[in-house]
């Protein structure tokens, strides 16, 4: 990837974050306008209380590529519970059409077929676009990747500002909507049958993907589900993308968002440019965040560097700049109050652990979350989460 094209991947990372091998492919050429997300699921994305199941998101992603010259998608399978597992590739109309060819460009950047000549070297580091993979949901109670992947590719489907087509131009954008669509579908199927009554911040009484549970993400170096196995062959026998980007969420009462690096140590079994990679890339997403005006993002914390369990970590040993991002969490779609640190004052005291937070929130739902104790700015905080902005005393967190 040369220096040209990695900022360019690095500015659609943030832009991402502001706001199968023998798979059927589905790409037809239609006249008719491409519905808002909110015209089609009858409420806005991210509206309190509502969620968009899955089925509901494959159709709208069929639609969008149906009559979209920027999106191909393509079912790379079946999942365990035989739902579609699915693929978008985006990017300019042109690139798509020759897609095979920057496809075959990159699998020779990653030495398929043997090193590539001085010639074709150059070709790549010309003609190349940077490859970049995005993955949601693979656990399937963080669900809002899930859902802002609607508006994202309704924006890139749609948009012809100067931002969206320099994105477009130079960069080829994977999108799995789901790594785990079967616990998509369990998770917003009881949440939509309690939400409304005292159970609705209940958690869901069974595993939300089958046999593994919340461990689906510690799956890529044994490969015993069909899910890790369509994301394998995806990263190491079909596209091989350069960056990758894991999203997750995370507890409700700290930093607003994690980005990378993770905190030390390293592992020193890989190469040193990876952690220098995702090092930038990730300090890139939180300057475009900061700049436009966000709070509470963080990096060397909680997270390591060293663990090799992990969905994108595990594309360090492939020479892929693995990320990672940490979004605070709602109540799956319902919101939460928190109260608003005072600056000077001292923050309360006590650490409270994740199973009791989330305890706390279950036995009492509609209690606001005390203020956030973590408020010192500091080089990988400097504006720290504070709660409620304003003349207002509570924020409503949401997706």
């Amino acid at each position: 990837m040369t220096p040209r094209r990695a900022a360019i991947a690095l500015i659609f990372l943030s832009c991402l974050i502001s706001v199968s091998l023998s798979g059927k492919q589905l790409h037809v050429q239609a006249a008719g306008e491409i519905p808002a997300p909110e015209k089609f699921l009858g409420f806005r994305v991210g509206e309190d209380k509502k969620l968009a199941r899955w089925d509901k998101i494959v159709e709208y992603m069929r639609i969008v590529a149906g009559s979209s010259d920027r999106v191909r998608l393509t079912e790379l399978g079946k999942t365990t519970n035989n739902n579609p597992f699915i693929l978008l590739e985006i990017s300019s109309a042109d690139t798509i059409k020759n897609l095979d060819r920057y496809k075959q460009l990159e699998r020779r950047l990653y030495f398929q077929g043997g090193s590539p000549t001085e010639s074709e070297r150059d070709e790549i580091l010309k003609s190349g676009k940077a490859v970049v993979l995005v993955t949601c949901n693979i656990h399937a109670t963080e669900i809002g990747a899930s859902q802002m992947v609607l508006e994202l590719v309704h924006r890139l489907a749609t948009e012809d500002s100067p931002t969206v087509k320099k994105i477009l131009d130079n960069v080829i954008f994977l999108l799995v909507p789901s790594l785990n669509p079967d616990g998509q579908i369990i998770v917003t199927d009881w949440y939509n049958k309690n939400v409304g009554t005292e159970f609705e911040s209940s958690p869901v009484p069974w595993l939300y993907h089958p046999y593994v549970g919340h461990d689906n993400n510690r799956d890529m170096y044994m490969f015993t589900q069909k899910e890790s196995q369509l994301t394998a062959r995806l990263l190491w026998h079909d596209w091989f993308p350069s960056v990758w980007l894991d999203e997750h969420q995370q507890g409700s009462q700290g930093a607003r968002i994690f980005v990378m690096p993770a905190t030390d140590p390293i592992n020193p079994n890989v190469h040193p440019l990876i952690y220098r990679w995702n090092g930038m890339l990730g300090q890139a997403q939180a300057a475009a965040l900061e700049a436009a005006g966000k709070e509470g993002i963080i990096y060397n914390s909680t997270y390591t560097n060293f663990w090799q369990g992990a969905m994108a970590w595990s594309g360090w040993w492939h020479n892929q700049v693995g990320l990672l991002t940490e979004v605070a969490s709602a109540r799956i779609a319902s919101p939460i109050e928190q109260r608003r640190a005072q600056p000077g004052r001292a923050a309360e005291t006590g650490a409270e652990d994740f199973q009791a937070q989330a305890r706390r929130q279950t036995e009492n739902p509609n209690e606001p979350l005390p203020p956030p104790r973590d408020v010192t700015p500091r080089t990988e905080y400097p504006s720290p989460w504070l709660g409620a902005g304003g003349r207002s005393e509570t924020l409503l967190i949401t997706n």
